[in-house]
């Protein structure tokens, strides 16, 4: 791993895992960290939609690691759609945590970022002292809802969009990226879409980010019940889900499981809602088994 600037506050890094090296921020508290949270963020951002909520876990004590995922960080691109698939996704999340020697860690993550959360606390639970998903329910109560909920069907319609190859990636780029920043609306302030915007326009990552998409299977939906401790946090004026499936989540988490709802707020909770959701994660960790004995906590 390569470091920023030491010291507290906000440094940007890089960890290198096989082939790949993944573009990271972490925030130090001051003093030794009670514990560190790992966030996954989703599409079509960066890390840079958990930078107000990595200042307040910080400020709370904690030491908060947000990368840039595969596909979106330039050292982390294969080419081809394979190299996207869940497997590939919930591998990176393990080996970035083993690059920075941390045994457990407390799972943050965010629409695709949720995805990639739920499944990585349903197939290590042992790495995994709690999780916080925003937005984006379990994959299961997801699948049943866009199969079986008319509104979520219709809500996710973009994502049979996005699976067609080169003509999303011309139409969400063209512009300066007129479509995602109309999609951002005035939740996501202006800097950190540019972040967005810049990451995104690099060679390659757009189709890179879209290939998330276009290697979902029917195996992507088959992720085991959740047993570490849990919340889900999702808001009534989310675009993108449906309150069915948000409310069907608890049906696949037997770990002692939180469901908060922020009123008719948009589907860009880390960036609209800051305070709510570092809120949410410390008291998910508040509520969870300490588990400083195995090195949570060490960056």
């Amino acid at each position: 791993m390569t470091n920023g600037a030491d010291g507290v506050g906000t440094t940007p890094e890089q960890v290198t895992v096989g082939d790949l090296t993944f573009d990271i921020s972490v925030s130090r508290p001051e003093s030794p960290p009670a514990g560190t949270v790992l966030m996954l963020h989703g599409f079509p951002e960066s890390r840079a939609s958990w930078s107000a909520v990595a200042d307040l876990l910080r400020d709370a004590g904690y030491a908060a690691i947000a990368p840039d995922q595969r596909g979106y960080s330039a050292g982390a691109r294969p080419v081809g759609v394979d190299a996207y698939q869940l497997d590939e996704l919930v591998a990176d999340v393990i080996a970035i945590c083993d690059a920075l020697g941390l045994d457990t860690v407390h799972l943050v993550g965010h629409d695709w970022g949720a995805a990639v959360a739920w499944t990585v606390a349903a197939r290590h639970p042992e790495r995994i002292s709690s999780l916080t998903a925003v937005s984006v329910p379990h994959p299961a109560a997801f699948a049943w809802a866009k199969s079986e909920d008319p509104e979520q069907r219709e809500r996710s319609g973009y994502m049979e969009y996005f699976q067609i190859p080169d003509e999303p990636e011309f139409n969400l780029l063209a512009d300066d990226a007129a479509a995602l920043r109309m999609g951002f609306g005035d939740a996501v302030p202006s800097d950190v879409a540019d972040q967005h915007v810049r990451v995104l326009s690099a060679p390659g990552a757009m189709t890179a980010a879209l290939n998330w998409y276009r290697a979902q299977t029917p195996a992507s939906d088959d992720v085991p019940v959740v047993d570490v401790p849990t919340t889900f946090v999702w808001s009534s004026g989310d675009i993108a889900i449906a309150r069915a499936g948000a409310e069907r989540c608890g049906e696949f988490v037997r770990g002692d499981y939180q469901f908060i709802e922020i009123p008719d707020a948009s589907h860009w909770l880390p960036d609209e809602h800051p305070e709510a959701i570092a809120d949410a994660i410390l008291s998910r960790i508040g509520r969870s088994p300490a588990t400083t004995a195995r090195g949570d906590g060490e960056t």
